[in-house]
């Protein structure tokens, strides 16, 4: 409370950049970590100039799979994620929507190898495939 004046956009705007944005969300706190800030700063894309975190491993490995990325590093796959976002947007769906589905694919389908249920099976390239 004390070091930023109670605010978050006090730490905002003194972050530098956007990974400097999420090292200082890091040190508000004991349990304030990578997956925390990720979800944190991802919900405010839109809103926050710098919020620019990187995909999480279930993101990439879902657009891995459904052949949107082809690079595992998290630099590439946000640029390869906005790419494929900016020439199939949905109406007025958001980059961010996108990317919690993809989450969602990979959290609840890809890890856990349900294949055979997923709702986009037939547009997979991933290795759980027949």
């Amino acid at each position: 409370m004390k070091k930023h004046d109670g605010s978050l956009n006090f730490l905002r705007s003194n972050a530098s950049n956007a990974k400097d944005l999420e090292n200082r969300l890091k040190n508000l706190g004991k349990g304030v970590g990578d997956v925390t800030v990720s979800i944190f700063l991802r919900e405010l894309r839109d809103i926050w100039e710098r919020a620019k975190p990187n995909p999480t491993s279930l993101v990439i490995f879902a657009a891995k799979n459904l052949g949107i990325i082809r690079e595992e590093p998290a630099e590439n796959a946000l640029k390869q994620l906005e790419g494929y976002w900016v020439k199939n947007k949905i109406g007025t769906k958001s980059f961010i929507i996108f990317e919690t589905a993809l989450l969602r694919l990979g959290k609840d389908f890809c890890r856990k190898e349900k294949c055979t249920v997923c709702p986009v099976e037939n547009d997979c390239l991933g290795p759980n495939v027949p």
